[in-house]
C-alpha cells in the first residue's frame, strides 16, 4: 500500500538575505546589463496565473549584476513585492517573515542566443535554517513572470540537486512527503490578511536534474553557477554569545560620587574590513568565511581613589535578525575582551555617565532593528542622551542601509578631537571586566 504524509511545509523564520555568489562579476554598464533590460522592460506582461504573481513588484534594476552561469552569462536582478507578504514555518518558527528579497529576477540567453527571463524564489528548509552556513537544502521555486511554473528545484543535504517530474511511478510501501507554501498578505495597521497556499510537489516526484541543451540547471539557480546547490553569500546577525542575565546587577557598583571620581566612555569599533567603510565583507575577506559586518561596543569605566570598575556592553538582537527578518527583540551582552580596530575613548562627567549609562542599559526593553536600531545607532543614541554627538555617516548595503561600524570606524578616524576625547588606531582587544561591590 502506499502509505502518504502531508506536512505542511512553509518557509522558516530565517528566510535570509541572499546574495548573488557569483564566480564571476562584471560592471554594471555591461551590454548585456543593458540588453536585459531593454528586453525585459520591452515586453508585454500576460495576466497573473497565481496570487504571487498579481502581487505589484519592481524590478531593482540598480542593483542587478552579471554572473557565470554553466549556460554562459546571466543577470541576476533583485525583486521586491509592494504588498506586504509574509510566509509562516511550521517547523518550530513563530515569527512571519516577509516574502521580499527571496525571489530573484534572472535573465538569460538560451542556444540560440534568445532571451528568458525567469522568477527564482529560494525556501530553505529546517536543516538549512538550522545550520545557514552550510549547504543549501530546501527548494527553489522557477517561474516567469506571470506566475506560469518553469521548474522547481529540491536541494538535498548531501548536494544532490532534484528536478520536480511531470509524473511519478507509485510503489508499495513508498512513503511519499508532500510540501505546500503557506503565506499572507498582511497588514499590520488593519490586521487584515489574506491566505494562499502552492504546492512545493511530492518528494517522490523530484528526480535527478535533466539539463537541457541551453537552458540553466538546478546549480544555476542559487545566483551564479557552480552546479553544486550551495546557497548564494548571506548575512545574518546571530545573538551574543555573553548575554548579561541581570542588568541592574551588572551595573549597580557605578555611582554618581561627583568630583571624587573620574569618568570615561570607550566606543569599541569592529569594522569588516579595517580601515575602509565597506558595512560589510563577504567571502575570504571575512572573519567566518561567509561574511562579517562588523559590530561596536561601549566599555563604562568609573576610576574611585580605592577601585577602578569597568563593565563592557554591546547591543544585539535575542535570537537573530537579516534583512528579510530585520526585527528582533534587543539583547545587552558582555563583549569584554572583544576585538576591535579603532576606539574613542570620552571623558564625561558623572552626570552625563550615568545619563549614557541608563541609556544604553535599557537595550533589552525594546527591539533591535537591523537597519534602524542596530548596535551602531544604539550606541550612538546612547552618547547623544548624555549629550555627546558623534557626527556619523550612513552606510548603504543591499536592500538596506543604516549606521554601520565600518562607517563609523572611519567617521572616529577623520573626525577632529576635542580635549575630552582620545582615539586609539591600533586596535587589539578590549580589557576585561573590573571591580566589584557589596
Amino acid at each position: 500500500m502506499c502509505i502518504k504524509i502531508v506536512p505542511v511545509f512553509t518557509t522558516c523564520c530565517a528566510l535570509l538575505w541572499l546574495l548573488p555568489a557569483c564566480k564571476k562579476q562584471y560592471p554594471s554598464s555591461s551590454s548585456l546589463l543593458q540588453d536585459a533590460r531593454t528586453f525585459f522592460t520591452s515586453n508585454p506582461l500576460a495576466p497573473p496565473q497565481n496570487y504571487r504573481a498579481g502581487i505589484p513588484k519592481t524590478v531593482l534594476w540598480d542593483q542587478a549584476r552579471v554572473v557565470s552561469l554553466s549556460i554562459g552569462d546571466g543577470v541576476f536582478v533583485p525583486v521586491r513585492y509592494q504588498a506586504g507578504l509574509f510566509v509562516k514555518s511550521t517547523f518550530g518558527c513563530d515569527r512571519l517573515v516577509s516574502l521580499n528579497y527571496l525571489t530573484q529576477l534572472l535573465l538569460y540567453r538560451d542556444s540560440h542566443h534568445t532571451f528568458h527571463a525567469v522568477l527564482v524564489t529560494t525556501l530553505p528548509d529546517s536543516n538549512y535554517l538550522s545550520n545557514p552556513l552550510g549547504i543549501f537544502t530546501g527548494f527553489r521555486f522557477v517561474e516567469d513572470w506571470n506566475g506560469n511554473p518553469v521548474a522547481k528545484y529540491l536541494y538535498k543535504p548531501d548536494g544532490t540537486i532534484l528536478k520536480l517530474g511531470v509524473s511519478h511511478i507509485q510503489t508499495d510501501a513508498t512513503i511519499t512527503v508532500c510540501n505546500v507554501i503557506t503565506g499572507y498578505n498582511y497588514a499590520p495597521s488593519t490586521n487584515d490578511t489574506e491566505e494562499w497556499t502552492e504546492t512545493a510537489g511530492c518528494t517522490e516526484m523530484y528526480f535527478p536534474d535533466d539539463i537541457g541543451e541551453g537552458e540553466p540547471g538546478g546549480g544555476d539557480y542559487g545566483g551564479g553557477g557552480g552546479g553544486s546547490g550551495a546557497p548564494p553569500a548571506m548575512m545574518i546577525l546571530h545573538a551574543g554569545k555573553n548575554p548579561i542575565p541581570n542588568i541592574a546587577q551588572y551595573i549597580q557598583c557605578f555611582q554618581n560620587n561627583g568630583n571624587l571620581s573620574s569618568y570615561t566612555i570607550t566606543l569599541y569599533v569592529d569594522q569588516p574590513l579595517p580601515g575602509t567603510r565597506k558595512p560589510f565583507t563577504v567571502g575570504t575577506q571575512s572573519k567566518n568565511g561567509t561574511f562579517d559586518i562588523g559590530h561596536v561596543f561601549v566599555d563604562f569605566e568609573e576610576a574611585s581613589p580605592s577601585e577602578t570598575i569597568v563593565r563592557s556592553m554591546g547591543y544585539y538582537p535575542k535570537n537573530w535578525v537579516s534583512p528579510a527578518s530585520p526585527i528582533n527583540p534587543g539583547s545587552l551582552n558582555n563583549d569584554q575582551n572583544h576585538i576591535f580596530n579603532i576606539s574613542l575613548k570620552i571623558s564625561v562627567s558623572g552626570q552625563q555617565f550615568m545619563q549614557i549609562l541608563d541609556a544604553f542599559a535599557s537595550g533589552n526593553s525594546v527591539n533591535y532593528n537591523l537597519n534602524s536600531n542596530n548596535c551602531t545607532t544604539w550606541a550612538l543614541t546612547a552618547l547623544e542622551a548624555g549629550g555627546i554627538k558623534i557626527q556619523a555617516n550612513q552606510g548603504t548595503w543591499p536592500l538596506g542601509k543604516g549606521y554601520d561600524p565600518g562607517d563609523l570606524g572611519e567617521d572616529i578616524r577623520d573626525m577632529p578631537l576635542p580635549l575630552n576625547m582620545s582615539r586609539n588606531e591600533q586596535g587589539g582587544t578590549s580589557p576585561p571586566n573590573s571591580g566589584a561591590c557589596q
